[in-house]
């Protein structure tokens, strides 16, 4: 099967999802600008990402336990 052009840009969420996620079991203070720059990646990753992808990536971080 031949890989859709928005399989790499899943991985960038999950990627940055588990940044994020890594972080904050570290105890990482979120408001600091490392937490921040993780988070202000995914919401633009998020904003960029067609429908499909999103609930691609919703229906991973539920399987993840993310919220």
């Amino acid at each position: 099967m031949a890989e859709l052009p928005n399989d790499g840009l899943l991985a960038r969420l999950q990627q940055a999802q588990d940044r994020i996620e890594g972080l904050k079991a570290a105890g990482t203070d979120m408001t600091s600008p490392e937490a921040r720059r993780a988070v202000n990646t995914l919401i633009t990753q998020i904003r960029h990402a067609p429908p499909e992808v999103l609930a691609a990536f919703n229906a991973w971080k539920e399987a993840q336990g993310y919220r």
